[in-house]
């Protein structure tokens, strides 16, 4: 039975941040430190940063009505915020083993606008006509949960963003061209940049993945409630709710005064 889509129909909205405090912040590391598969983390990391997008309070289920490309895009966007803005990069050449620096701004890497439906792809195959939703969040976090890879993630994700049509008896060649065409029509922002190892000379590609390095773990505002709760016996919730910058600003007081002592 047809069915309305649930992704997201802007591919780029705007968006605002959440105030900085350390609830936040706390959040923001527990995300990058956390166990569980990337796509949660994303969920995790985005629903705490941003308060609002498109205007509309940034919960959970906002963030994983977003398509796929949209949440790496705003991935990116709040990356850069984190670090300079041409910050260096240390990377590895898969050739020789040696290490590359290079510089890279993470606001300003590529990204493809989506096809003129989206959030809605529609494809013949086989003498069918099938629409689809493009995938979102929540399908990102189902495939994780099932572990599923190949063609049974395909299958599964095809089956999952299908919104209107019969997928029954399609062979693996007309489920890869669906796959090809959901791509194409989807909003997409370049995770890959190309380089030359200036040691050996072989050009590669490597994957720029935010969540392993732009975003800041928990240990440093938990060392910060730890200080300030031994100083001034406050308890771990109030010093959280802090602006950020207040209790920093804390902090560099009592550090202060313990270098004057």
């Amino acid at each position: 039975m047809p069915r309305d889509p649930v992704t997201y129909p802007t591919a780029w909205p705007a968006w605002s941040l959440a105030r900085q405090t350390g609830v936040v912040e706390l959040a923001v590391g527990e995300a990058v430190n956390d166990t569980s598969a990337r796509p949660h983390r994303v969920t995790a990391l985005l629903a705490a940063m941003l308060s609002h997008v498109d205007g509309q309070p940034s919960t959970q289920g906002l963030i994983r009505s977003l398509s796929m490309g949209t949440r790496e895009w705003l991935l990116q966007q709040l990356a850069a915020l984190c670090r300079p803005a041409e910050d260096w990069y240390d990377l590895k050449c898969l050739g020789c083993d040696v290490g590359i620096d290079m510089v890279l701004d993470l606001s300003a890497l590529p990204r493809t606008d989506p096809g003129g439906s989206f959030p809605v792809a529609e494809i013949r195959v086989s003498g069918r006509h099938l629409r689809f939703e493009l995938p979102n969040g929540f399908h990102e976090e189902a495939l994780a949960d099932r572990g599923l890879t190949g063609l049974a993630a395909l299958e599964h994700l095809l089956s999952a963003c299908l919104l209107d049509g019969d997928l029954s008896d399609l062979d693996a060649a007309d489920l890869d061209a669906i796959d090809a065409a959901l791509d194409a029509a989807a909003p997409d922002c370049s995770d890959c940049v190309t380089l030359t190892c200036p040691d050996c000379g072989a050009t590669q590609t490597a994957r720029i993945d935010p969540m392993r390095y732009a975003f800041p773990g928990e240990t440093a505002v938990l060392r910060e409630v730890h200080l300030l709760g031994r100083s001034y016996r406050w308890h771990e919730a109030d010093i959280l709710s802090m602006p950020s910058r207040r209790r920093q600003t804390y902090v560099r007081m009592i550090t202060t005064q313990e270098r004057i002592r």
